[in-house]
């Protein structure tokens, strides 16, 4: 609310300020994606350094596979988002069963997805994003563009997941105290791997968005996502 307040006040008469909300809005909901991945994985006790290249690496390989066509979407989607899924399962994998530090094996994770993402790309931007991302980021749906009312379905079920399900209630018993955790019955490595999957699926998802906002997908994209996420 501050802000808008200042804006209005200071670029009212440079600007239309309907344009500067709905901008603001979408550059949110970023942060709204990643922030409830990166959250997850903090709740249950650890962090997810691999967040930036995690990022680049899915927008660069939906481009890549995708073309520029949407019906490629179809399926490319679903692919790119397993494909991140897998990657942070390993993640949790090398944290709850190998006893691996997350800062090591989420840091060590980020380099590996880098040379992965310069390899695929050549070292170039891909400018291949399909029209239908595109409008899903840029596009208008009643005076705003649709990833905005997407945003308010992704808050409610990021809060439903968190408060309302075993799963999130597990998650808080597991980032309080791992040892009670077990001792209560509750899987924690499987809490774990799950919590580092939807944090790489949140990140690829960012990856999308961002690939659609630009339409291309860029070698330093994720670069501003890590800590402030």
């Amino acid at each position: 609310i501050l802000v808008l307040a200042v804006t209005a006040v200071v670029l009212g008469h440079r600007v239309t300020f309907d344009d500067y909300v709905r901008t603001l809005l979408v550059l949110t909901s970023f942060s709204a994606v990643i922030v409830l991945g990166q959250g997850i994985v903090i709740l249950s006790g650890g962090l997810d350094l691999s967040v930036p290249w995690m990022i680049t690496l899915m927008g660069v390989l939906m481009a890549g596979l995708s073309h520029g066509s949407d019906r490629a979407m179809l399926w490319s989607v679903p692919l790119v988002l397993v494909v991140a899924a897998t990657i942070g399962a390993i993640n949790g994998i090398g944290i709850a069963i190998l006893g691996i530090s997350p800062i090591v094996m989420t840091l060590a994770m980020n380099g590996i997805l880098q040379a992965a993402a310069l390899i695929y790309c050549n070292g170039s931007p891909i400018s291949l994003v399909t029209p239908g991302l595109h409008w899903g980021i840029r596009g208008e749906v009643a005076g705003f563009p649709p990833v905005v009312w997407m945003m308010v379905l992704w808050v409610i079920g990021a809060t439903l997941l968190l408060t309302h399900t075993t799963f999130g209630r597990r998650l808080y018993v597991v980032g309080n105290s791992p040892r009670v955790a077990e001792f209560a019955g509750v899987p924690v490595a499987r809490i774990v791997i799950v919590a580092y999957a939807i944090s790489a699926c949140c990140a690829a998802l960012v990856g999308l968005m961002l690939s659609g906002f630009g339409f291309q997908a860029t070698l330093d994209m994720g670069d501003a996502f890590c800590l402030p996420s």
